[in-house]
């Protein structure tokens, strides 16, 4: 969304967007775009996720990016010499996501996997490139992706959902990371899906009776399901 515009005088077009992005041209023209996170203007946000990457990589989710920061490595079983530790030698590198990144997953090959909101997309990031490829839309009055787990033997990842404003059913999505084919199923109605792990053939589904944006729960108690 756009939330400021103006029209310079000589007749450049100039827009800045809700997420902090800046971006000028001429009429007719291309636009020259530019974040203000990467200059001394920007601020920091509200953390959304946090994955440690196997390459040492920390991954974090932000509004609308997602970053990667690559620490210098870190001497161990020994003294650090202050003068040869440069910790953050190599820059961070950011990415623009269709979407804040509530829950990221690294999976065997290293990609990381990202789901968004609100939109519900699942995309995969290359962890050299860092090329997005969109797997597809969760949908189905889905909102908030809370958690992701893989599944190794099937090479699928799972994602759990709260759903839209005042509905109190979430769902657990199946995605195959190949084809992007989404399995949306729900398996504890009237709950929405808060905590997700897999463990051997069985993954572990935690419910909430609450929904977003609503105090009412027309259950009591919530639930666990063995899948």
């Amino acid at each position: 969304q756009n939330v400021g515009f103006t029209i310079l005088e000589d007749g450049t077009l100039v827009g800045v967007s809700g997420i902090g992005h800046i971006w000028t041209t001429p009429l007719g023209g291309e636009a020259s775009i530019f974040s203000t996170a990467e200059t001394d203007f920007g601020y920091p946000e509200t953390v959304q996720s946090v994955l440690a990457h196997s390459s040492s990589s920390v991954w974090v989710g932000g509004h609308f990016a997602l970053t990667k920061h690559s620490p210098s490595p870190r001497p161990r079983g020994r003294l650090i010499d202050p003068d040869r530790y440069r910790p953050g030698r190599i820059p961070t590198q950011r990415l623009d996501v269709n979407g804040e990144p509530k829950s990221l997953l690294e999976i065997d090959d290293g990609t990381v996997l990202a789901g968004l909101y609100p939109s519900t997309d699942v995309i995969a990031v290359h962890p050299d490139t860092l090329e997005i490829r969109t797997l597809g839309t969760i949908g189905h009055e889905q909102m908030r992706p809370m958690a992701m787990a893989w599944d190794a033997d099937r090479r699928t990842a799972l994602v759990a959902t709260t759903a839209s404003q005042q509905i109190h059913t979430g769902a657990l999505t199946f995605v195959d990371v190949e084809s992007g084919d989404m399995d949306v199923r729900n398996f504890l109605p009237g709950q929405n899906t808060r905590a997700l792990t897999v463990d051997g053939d069985f993954a572990y589904l935690a419910g909430d009776v609450y929904a977003e944006g609503t105090g009412e729960h027309p259950l009591e108690v919530a639930s666990v399901a063995e899948i």
